[in-house]
This record gives structure tokens, C-alpha cells and sequence, in this order.
């Protein structure tokens, strides 16, 4: 079975069945996906495509987690000495020293300005694009408000008066890649999470955390797409030689002695 299982999913057994059976499988190719965009387009590792799969998916989210934090650097604007270095992101706000408070007012995917009455006002741009940014207040003891946006790309604005420049590093240690995916298929629409190391097994393939990017749209997705052809052969197999080999080392040998006991016992 399990050399049955693995024919018949190979490569060319694979060619055999489109070429003369009518079948358009993939035996192996990648999907890329960008966030809220949906594909059915495989292609092969040098960009071509190879095919097309028999249902869409839908990239909901793509999240990355990390190993390490954000850090968030308050300068002073005149002398240029570093006041305050912060890893991780005040939640909500943070209490720093000489009586200082930093504020969170707002995190952005995609931070905009824009003039309003004489002061900027931030807003959230078109979601296609990826630019994430925060909105922050710096609250002096002696109860002067300044405020100030950094984006990821450690572009920052502020008012000229401000005294301070804030600057901010994102995370550099991918710990965990998530593609949330929805997949639509004959109308009907299901939801699932692909991971590293936690594929998603539907339709007859196998997809996998691959990869991911980033382009002026913000971040995308890449999919391994495997063919399950033959798969639970190979596995049925795999598990009768399981099976027989428990049953040849140790079954048997252990039905053997109680039986030997019983006869010495008799």
C-alpha cells in the first residue's frame, strides 16, 4: 500500500491523469495571497503559473508574532540625548521618569494626516495599503500635551514646538507567521488558520505556511500547495507495518509466555 499510494500520487502518474484522463491536478506549486485579495493561481518556484485550483482562497489576515519587542526611543530635540528607551508598546499609557507620562491615543494599519482648523489629525488611509503607525501624547509635569506620530518605517512627525522626537523600531524576530484564510467553494465559504508546522488539509492538498513578503500593499502570503494523491495509502500502510511489527515483537512473544506459564503451571 504504501508503494501503491506513493505511484499513484507521484509526478508522473500525476501527468498521466491530465493528459489522458482529463484531470488538471497540482502535484506541487505556491500561492501567493495579499490581504483581502483571493486567488485560485498556483505557480511553480520560478513564477510561472502551472494551474489553477477547483476553489478560491481568501486572505482575511496575515499575522506575524515575534520574538522580540518594539522599541520606542524619546529624544531631546536641542541637545539630542537620549531621555527614554522603551521595549514594548505602552498599554495604555506609561508613567516614565521626572513625572513624564507617554500616552497611546491610536495605532493605525495604515497611519494618514491630514490638516484640520491648523492641526493634523490623524486617520486611518485605504486598507490595501500597509503602513502602521501610533499616535502618541506626551503629557509634562507641567501639564503641556505634545503630541506626536511614528510610523513603522521610523518615519515621525510632530509639531515644531514639541520638544522631544520619538522614534520607533519594529520588531526584527519572526517567531510565528498566520495566514487566515477563507475558502469559497460552490457557494459555501469556510474558515481556517494556517500556521507553521499547523498546515491546512482540504480539497486534496495540503497547504503550508511557506513564506511571506511585503510590497506597497502591505504584506502577502506564500502557500506551498502540495497533492494529497495518495496520501491515506501511503498512510494505511504505514500504520499495518506499525501494526505488524507491535503484533511480531511483542504480541506474539507475550502470547507465547503466557501460554508457556499456564502449561508449567498445569
Amino acid at each position: 500500500m504504501v508503494i501503491s499510494g506513493g505511484l499513484w500520487g507521484s509526478p508522473k502518474a500525476c501527468d498521466w491523469r491530465n493528459r489522458f484522463g482529463g484531470a488538471s491536478e497540482i502535484v506541487k506549486g505556491y500561492l501567493i495571497l495579499s490581504e483581502q485579495e483571493e486567488t485560485n493561481k498556483v505557480y511553480d518556484a520560478a513564477g510561472c503559473q502551472i494551474g489553477s485550483l477547483p476553489f478560491d482562497l481568501y486572505l482575511e489576515q496575515f499575522t506575524i508574532t515575534y520574538y522580540d519587542s518594539p522599541i520606542f526611543s524619546i529624544v531631546d530635540k536641542n541637545t539630542q540625548q537620549s531621555l527614554y528607551t522603551l521595549r514594548g508598546l505602552p498599554n495604555p499609557s506609561l508613567e516614565l521618569e521626572g513625572g513624564l507620562r507617554l500616552e497611546v491615543l491610536g495605532r493605525y494599519k495604515n497611519l494618514q494626516l491630514r490638516r484640520q482648523q491648523g492641526r493634523a489629525v490623524p486617520e486611518e488611509g485605504p486598507a490595501q495599503i500597509r503602513n502602521p503607525g501610533f499616535e502618541l501624547k506626551l503629557l509634562w509635569p507641567d501639564g503641556t500635551e505634545e503630541y506626536y506620530y511614528v510610523w513603522e518605517q521610523n518615519d515621525f512627525w510632530a509639531p515644531p514646538s514639541n520638544r522631544c522626537i520619538i522614534s520607533y523600531s519594529a520588531p526584527q524576530m519572526p517567531r510565528q507567521y498566520e495566514s487566515r484564510i477563507t475558502v469559497r467553494r460552490n457557494g459555501k465559504s469556510t474558515v481556517h488558520s494556517i500556521r507553521v508546522n499547523h498546515p491546512l488539509v482540504y480539497g486534496g492538498y495540503t497547504f503550508i505556511q511557506q513564506s511571506w513578503g511585503q510590497d506597497e500593499k502591505g504584506y502577502y502570503s506564500i502557500l506551498g500547495v502540495v497533492s494529497n494523491r495518495g496520501f491515506p495509502a501511503v498512510m494505511t500502510g504505514y500504520c499495518l507495518v506499525m501494526l505488524g511489527a507491535a503484533g511480531h515483537f511483542w504480541l506474539i512473544p507475550l502470547i507465547q509466555e503466557v501460554r508457556k506459564e499456564r502449561r508449567y503451571s498445569d
